[in-house]
């Protein structure tokens, strides 16, 4: 069993242990096809489609191979994935910042964490599916683009993971907060004027 994406990389030998018994001297030779005709050259580096497929196998004593063929299931997990990330491009020193993103596939629940620059902002676990939404807040003036910001490993309950999927780059700018004019007090006269006591 392994988690899914593109291509997916096996190491058929974690399961000959179980091929062999645990019988000291015996190997397993590995095949693709039924017929054991067409040998896996690597079998510690096996790279399948990403779909469930079979592998076949036949224990080797160091003179003869076994009669029997074993078929072998590889079990392909779906990845999670995250998708629709929604931050806005600016926002102010201390006020928060709302995220949304969609997070799908694999097996929920899903848990992980979102970081900004190193530190995390966000924590979840236990969560069903759909729209996640948080909001944190930056105390620093500062242009943070989507370099900067780390963004999360999503975890599904089979223990399969993949990173949010970012389409078009993007940057938050977070500016200082505006101070009041230190000139006053100010008063409003009757028509409308402001004046200096």
């Amino acid at each position: 069993e392994t988690c899914g994406g593109f291509l997916t990389l096996y190491d058929l030998t974690e399961a000959e242990p179980e091929l062999t018994g645990g019988i000291s001297g015996v190997t397993v030779n590995w095949y693709s096809d039924a017929a054991a005709t067409q040998p896996i050259s690597d079998p510690t580096f096996y790279i399948s489609s990403g779909m469930d497929e079979i592998v076949y196998a036949r224990t080797f004593d160091g003179n003869c191979e076994s009669d029997i063929i074993q078929a072998v299931d590889l079990i392909v997990f779906p990845a999670p994935y995250a998708t629709n990330l929604i931050v806005p491009s600016t926002a102010c020193v201390g006020e928060p910042i709302p995220v949304s993103v969609d997070i799908l596939g694999g097996t929920p629940p899903y848990s992980g964490n979102f970081f900004v620059e190193g530190q995390v902002v966000e924590t979840f676990s236990n969560f069903p599916g759909g729209t996640y939404t948080f909001s944190f807040i930056l105390d620093t003036p500062n242009i943070y683009e989507y370099s900067d910001l780390d963004f999360p490993i999503i975890q599904d309950a089979n223990g399969c993971s993949n990173w949010v999927d970012i389409v078009t780059p993007y940057a938050i700018e977070v500016f200082s907060a505006p101070t009041a004019n230190p000139v006053g007090p100010f008063t409003i006269c009757a028509n409308g004027l402001e004046n200096l006591i």
